[in-house]
């Protein structure tokens, strides 16, 4: 029987798989979906872990722009941009499980 994980473990495992993957095949290989989650991942790791997004310069700076731009073209999803949840701490907590719920329902169609 598989457990379900809560949606920041599951964030933190998907993006170590993604990252291991990035790191042997490069960003370029990586799939639409993969590059979204490495996109989330590094938005998520500099929010957590400072407060804001100014971790994005030194890990990916397009991070925001880019899973935009990946999850607007493939309609993933209907809600709210990353830009607007990633306005401040406060909001991105606040829209956080909504964010990954919709986008892990995703992963079962990729």
């Amino acid at each position: 029987m598989s457990m379900k994980l809560d949606n920041e473990t599951w964030l933190i495992e998907l993006g170590d798989d993604v990252i291991e993957k990035k790191a042997e095949i490069g960003i370029e290989a990586l799939t639409d979906y993969e590059k979204s989650v490495y996109c989330l991942w590094v938005i998520d790791y500099s929010i957590r872990n400072s407060g804001t997004l100014d971790a994005l310069d030194d890990i990916y700076p397009e991070a925001i722009s880019e899973f935009d731009s990946l999850t607007g073209k493939n309609n993933w999803l209907s809600k709210s941009s990353i830009k607007d949840i990633s306005s401040s701490e406060e909001a991105y907590y606040n829209n956080f499980e909504e964010l990954c719920n919709e986008f892990r329902s995703v992963q079962a169609c990729t």
